[in-house]
């Protein structure tokens, strides 16, 4: 369904603005009236297809732990959630951060509660992070559990940093290597194959060597096209259920990938279960939301049953 972007006043007089899914313009004029806005102008957002195909305008982790550590601070100020989210849209100038308090903000006028709102996102809070702000919503602790939240973000990030720092020389050093091999088959190797034109009975390796720099010269162009086309494949089938299971199944079989993947799986488990209990969550409940947090489809399976023998005793 279209989006739909507002201008209008409130019951109190104050300027509110955002967007709304609706069928069409008059559903929406509609559905705004319902929530006791006074509009001054409803149209149809407009999108720019090439600036969104190649845009980097994109919420990552780094803009999620910002917005949580300022509801954190908007709530000890005595701010109420809806009001916190507004202003901190009006403030935010990141397009696409500031869509995104758009949608929760004219969620949240709609009478929901804002777990259930954020569950509507998925791409941008996990269930560890919903289940959190579900329970901080029926304590009474919503603050607190945004500061929570903030600093296990800020680790987070902090963690994908080191990692991306860490793969950052193996990859050069693979991509230097790479293009030392197609030098090495398309100028060094063919300038050499003219001393052996001549001579009969060749060692095999010399006529391996010189075979694949002629097939690589012949073919180079056809490989490349290969290559680009199964790297697309493999973008574009992450985002399938299929190609998640057998990914997860094949990452923890992998010698060196195995041992960080098990390492991450542990700091998301072991970082979950200490939120839950420090938010006052029973241990057998917090196992279980814990548990959730794990990615690996197959070590949630087996973390599952170990949950299942602490729960019998």
């Amino acid at each position: 369904m279209p989006q739909y972007e507002y201008n209008g006043y409130d019951k109190a007089g104050a300027r509110v603005s955002g967007s709304i899914t609706a069928e069409s313009l008059s559903a929406a004029q509609q559905l705004l009236k319902k929530q006791g806005l006074l509009l001054k102008s409803v149209k149809e957002e407009q999108l720019n297809q090439q600036a969104a195909l190649f845009s980097t305008d994109k919420i990552g982790i780094a803009d999620i732990e910002f917005l949580t550590a300022e509801l954190s601070l908007l709530l000890d100020s005595g701010l109420k959630i809806d009001k916190g989210i507004e202003l901190l849209k009006s403030a935010n100038k990141k397009p696409s951060l500031a869509r995104l308090l758009n949608k929760i903000s004219t969620e949240l006028r709609s009478g929901k509660q804002l777990s259930q709102v954020l569950a509507g996102f998925p791409d941008y809070f996990d269930a560890l992070y919903i289940n959190l702000v579900s329970i901080g919503e029926k304590t009474g602790q919503l603050s607190d559990v945004f500061r929570q939240l903030a600093s296990d973000l800020a680790f987070r990030r902090d963690l994908q940093k080191k990692i991306s720092q860490a793969l950052t020389y193996p990859m050069v050093i693979l991509l230097v290597c790479i293009a030392s091999v197609v030098f090495i088959f398309n100028y060094v190797v063919p300038n050499m194959a003219t001393m052996f034109e001549r001579q009969q009975d060749l060692p095999f390796y010399t006529t391996l060597l010189l075979s694949t720099s002629a097939w690589l010269q012949q073919y180079q162009l056809i490989l490349l096209i290969v290559l680009v086309l199964l790297g697309v494949l493999v973008v574009q089938g992450r985002k399938r259920p299929a190609f998640q299971r057998r990914w997860q199944w094949l990452a923890i079989r992998i010698p060196v990938v195995s041992s960080a993947v098990l390492q991450v799986e542990r700091i998301r488990f072991n970082g979950g279960l200490a939120m839950m209990l420090q938010a006052g969550v029973a241990v057998d409940q917090a196992l279980d939301l814990a548990n959730g947090n794990i990615k690996q489809a197959e070590l949630r399976a087996e973390m599952q049953i170990a949950i299942g023998k602490i729960k019998r005793g």
